[in-house]
Order: C-alpha cells, then sequence, then structure tokens
C-alpha cells in the first residue's frame, strides 16, 4: 500500500474532519476506486459527495426525512433504554 492510499484510507475513515471541504473527501475515494481498477463518475453524484450526520438514531433520521417530505407520521414512542423519554 503506497502512502497516497494510506492517506485516502485515513481520510475516508474520518469524514466529519473533511465535511467543510468535501473535494478532499471526493478525491480520497477517487483514489481508492483508481486503486481497485474501477472508475468514478462524478457526473451521477449531484450536490456534496458525503453527507457528515450528528450522532442520532435511525429513527430520528426517518423521522426528519418524511417530515421533509409530508409524510403524517404518529407521535414518537418513547424507546425503552432512552434517558431523553
Amino acid at each position: 500500500m503506497n502512502d497516497l492510499t494510506k492517506s485516502a484510507f485515513r481520510i475516508l475513515s474520518t469524514p466529519e474532519d473533511h465535511s467543510e471541504t468535501p473535494e478532499v473527501f471526493q478525491t480520497a475515494w477517487a483514489e481508492l476506486k483508481a486503486q481497485r481498477g474501477q472508475d468514478m463518475r462524478t457526473s451521477n453524484l449531484p450536490g456534496s459527495l458525503h453527507d457528515v450526520r450528528p450522532s442520532r438514531s435511525i429513527i430520528e433520521t426517518v423521522r426528519e426525512i418524511a417530515h421533509r417530505k409530508g409524510y403524517k407520521l404518529a407521535r414518537p414512542r418513547p424507546v425503552p433504554g432512552d434517558r431523553r423519554a
């Protein structure tokens, strides 16, 4: 493994460190794809190429997406063990 590949692995393992510079993340991804002999078509990936979200549950993420799309959902039920309830 060469130094460029090691750097790409390091960048991709900590995407939150590169949330302000998606082009760095994209370049690292392209490097790893090239090492595997694969192409990366950036034209198929609109906007930001990665999405760094705060740590939260899948349920919260799904509810947020549903809300943005205008779906009507029942009120959330308490999750066992969740101290925020």
